[in-house]
């Protein structure tokens, strides 16, 4: 789940570190499931003046992801990646 969001500090962060999300994700390919809450902070990080995780000098890139590509579990290309948005309620 994706309730709440930690864009700076995680795992414990401060409260400005916090971004109610109020999401759940699904996915059948947790590698593109990740690149995809990966995209989603960059968009929280740049609107807070922070920088993307996917810029070279951050020092907090989850590679992890790019590596489980490498390794065939996954997708992390996001144009391979068919991202679905539902709104519930």
């Amino acid at each position: 789940d994706a309730f709440n969001i930690v864009i700076q500090g995680g795992p414990r962060a401060k409260p400005q570190s916090v971004r109610q999300l109020h999401s759940v994700f699904a996915a059948r390919d947790p590698v593109a499931m990740d690149r995809i809450a990966w995209k989603i902070l960059d968009e929280h990080r740049t609107a807070a003046r922070l920088l993307p995780l996917n810029d070279p000098k951050s020092r907090s890139k989850p590679l992890y992801v790019l590596t489980a590509e490498k390794l065939g579990l996954g997708v992390a290309d996001l144009a391979k990646i068919d991202h679905i948005v539902r709104s519930v309620g």
